[in-house]
């Protein structure tokens, strides 16, 4: 199973999952590749390594199996990079000579674990670039501003239609030329998710997606949690083990949204111009409202 860190924290203290983070599949698949990954991945390059990550829950489910039953047990990665992260997708084999993408995160999952179950949660983009710039500029040491967001918000814009001028729209989302992706305090492309979505489509069954929004998540924690268990075919929690793992939580992000503030009206405004289309292309994708 591959789930969104949205819901990462909410399911990892279920006796039933187990998780990893390791994001393994874009941060070392193109290892040799890239320095960045290298330096900060020096010691997983390999397959093996990521299996080595997955050792300790299959020893337990091992040990918890019983002859003759199913095993209810399941693990999963709680990496979102897999949706639409792949800046190195041209180093990949089967992608020789191709202008965008020939095989994709969606391509090499589907192949090794065709029965995966993907989970996700997506944010209206334009709080998901501010929240990602906040995230960013904290984890790079850099002073975040509004004014610099708007900036940046405004150059990733102009460099994105530029592209669209030769290149395709799935192109473009998968042209990490457009932003450095080894230094980008923003990354505008993947807030297009209509483009990504489609190509985990193509591969796995809709009855293997379950898809809601962050903020239909944060509205109704409980609800949603329960309707991911029925989808992973667990057994249901009690009203007392939804309330343990549905509590409030603080992160980074939100003490540093308090301190700063919110983005500027006028990039609020300029974000959704450039989301909006793409919003409706998702929202007649998938038969449902969204932003």
């Amino acid at each position: 199973m591959y789930i969104d860190s949205d819901c990462y924290q909410q399911n990892v203290p279920r006796p039933a999952l187990e998780f990893n983070y390791p994001c393994w599949w874009v941060e070392n698949v193109t290892k040799d590749h890239c320095p960045w990954t290298r330096s900060v991945r020096e010691s997983c390059s390999s397959f093996e390594t990521y299996l080595n990550l997955r050792q300790v829950g299959a020893n337990f489910i091992q040990t918890e199996h019983i002859e003759s039953s199913v095993n209810e047990y399941i693990t999963g990665d709680a990496a979102p990079d897999y949706f639409s992260y792949n800046d190195f997708w041209d180093m990949l084999p089967g992608n020789e000579g191709c202008t965008e993408p020939c095989v994709t995160n969606a391509d090499i999952i589907h192949h090794l674990n065709p029965r995966a179950k993907i989970i996700l949660s997506l944010r209206n983009p334009t709080d998901r670039l501010y929240s990602f710039y906040l995230s960013k500029s904290a984890e790079m040491g850099k002073v975040a501003s509004q004014q610099l967001f708007h900036d940046l918000v405004i150059s990733e814009i102009y460099s994105f239609n530029d592209c669209l001028r030769w290149q395709s729209l799935r192109g473009c989302c998968y042209n990490y030329t457009i932003a450095d992706s080894l230094t980008e305090q923003i990354d505008l492309r993947r807030g297009i998710y209509h483009v990504f979505l489609l190509d985990w489509m193509k591969v796995f069954p809709r009855k293997q997606i379950y898809i809601q929004t962050f903020e239909d998540y944060m509205f109704d924690k409980t609800k949603h949690l329960v309707d991911i268990f029925k989808f992973l075919n667990l057994r249901s929690l009690t009203d007392v083990a939804l309330l343990d793992i549905t509590g409030p939580e603080a992160d980074r992000q939100k003490k540093t949204t308090q301190t700063l503030g919110g983005m500027m009206m006028k990039t609020r405004y300029i974000l959704e111009m450039f989301y909006g289309p793409h919003n409706q292309k998702l929202a007649t994708m998938m038969e449902k409202d969204f932003w």
